[in-house]
Formats: C-alpha cells, structure tokens, sequence
C-alpha cells in the first residue's frame, strides 16, 4: 500500500503586531479570532509605543510586550511601520507572521498554508496592472527608497509572512533609512518585498493571491454597529 508523505513540519513562526492606544478596541476583536482560530505560532508579540498602557485583557494574549521608544520624535504613522522593519530585532524563529490590529481571523488558520515547497509565499501584483489604483502611488516612493526600479506591488493580503533574515539583511544594507522619509511616503511591507524580491531571497514570489481566512478592515474609520455585528459573528 502506498502511504501518503509526510508533511513537512511548518519552521517556527513568531506573530507580531504593532498597535497603539488608538487601535486597542479592533485588537481587543483580533486577539479573539486569534485564539479562536490561529495554530501553529511559536510566540506572540506586540509592539507599542513607549509608555503605553496595554490593558490586562490584550497584555495577557501575548508572550512578550516591548514598548518602542526608537521613533518617538516622528509622524505615528510612519513610527509603526519603522517599528515593523525592525521585528527582527525582538524575535528568535526564522520567521515572523505580520498581522495588524484589525485584521479578524475568521476560520482555523496555520502559517503552514503561507508555504510553498517550504519557501514562505509572497504575493505580488504588476504596477502595469494597478495604474490608476491607490496602490500604485507606492511603486515612486519605494523606488526612491531602494534606488532601482520596482515592477511588483507586495502588500496584496494579510497576514504577511516575512523571513527574519531578510528584515536583518535590509536593515545592513539600508541603515539610514528614517531620515530619508519626506512625509509620510513609506510603504515597509512594498520596501521589505521588493527588497526580497531583488536580492533574490528564498521566497515563493507569486501574483496568485488566493483569499485567505482573514478580514481586513480599515481601523480609521471605526468600529461600526455593522461591523461590530459581524466581527462578533465570526467569534461565536
């Protein structure tokens, strides 16, 4: 009889998000679909702003909670992500799972299934294909930033998987980056993928961007009835 292979065991994986006090209301929600719905995670680990008081309820989800006092003095919008390019500096597995405070789980999610002939999956899309898209405003920014053009567009869904080693290796090669930013024109995960994606790092680069059990919702405009009533249904 002919025996099925063996799985390949899912490398550890660290899940990181950085919130503020702002968000702690959609991250109440996440850490529940997070519970409720995600495996496979080594550890967990929130990053917040220096002085920030997490409450007992988020806090106790996580195994580590690390306020960030590196980025004070800038734009909060631009202070996350920098604080984002720099999660390999709190983590010890060889890759980190990104997911950010409104982004809802909604049926059993593994890391395992953002592998590929055990290579993490990146997403990618042609700008050729998101002109007049909001999204094609990052192709100029991260391009001014890298200094070499970039052809792929790589924040196509949530959660993102990211190798440690890659996030360390931009880090060396571009160590000036925060006072390079004019406004607020960053994008880290384009900067991190198309990074990647130059270097030739040990990714599956792929424009199949199948769905995955994740909500995203847009933490700005608030929590809704509407959406609060759906958030909830995915939690019963």
């Amino acid at each position: 009889m002919t025996q099925s292979p063996t799985p390949t065991p899912t490398p550890p994986v660290t899940l990181f998000i950085r919130s503020y006090p702002k968000d702690f209301p959609w991250l109440e929600y996440a850490v529940q679909s997070i519970d409720k719905y995600m495996t496979g995670i080594q550890s967990r680990i929130l990053v917040v702003p220096s002085q920030t008081h997490v409450p007992p309820t988020i806090r106790e989800h996580f195994d580590k909670v690390i306020g960030s006092y590196l980025y004070l003095n800038i734009d909060g919008y631009i202070a996350q992500q920098f604080d984002k390019l720099d999660a390999h500096k709190y983590v010890d597995t060889e890759y980190i799972l990104f997911t950010d405070s409104d982004c809802i789980y909604t049926a059993p999610f593994n890391p395992s299934i953002l592998f590929h002939n055990n290579l993490p999956t990146l997403c990618m899309t042609p700008y050729t294909q998101l002109e007049g898209d909001g999204g094609y405003a990052w192709k100029a920014i991260t391009e001014k930033l890298l200094r070499y053009p970039v052809d792929y567009e790589f924040m196509r869904r949530f959660p993102i998987i990211h190798r440690t080693e890659t996030l360390i290796r931009l880090s060396k090669d571009y160590p000036n980056l925060p006072p390079q930013i004019n406004g607020r024109e960053l994008s880290e995960f384009n900067l991190i993928g198309a990074y990647a994606y130059k270097n030739n790092h040990p990714y599956h680069f792929t424009e199949d961007c199948s769905p995955i059990p994740c909500r995203q919702f847009w933490s700005w405009g608030g929590i809704t009835d509407e959406i609060r009533k759906e958030i909830e249904g995915h939690l019963v």
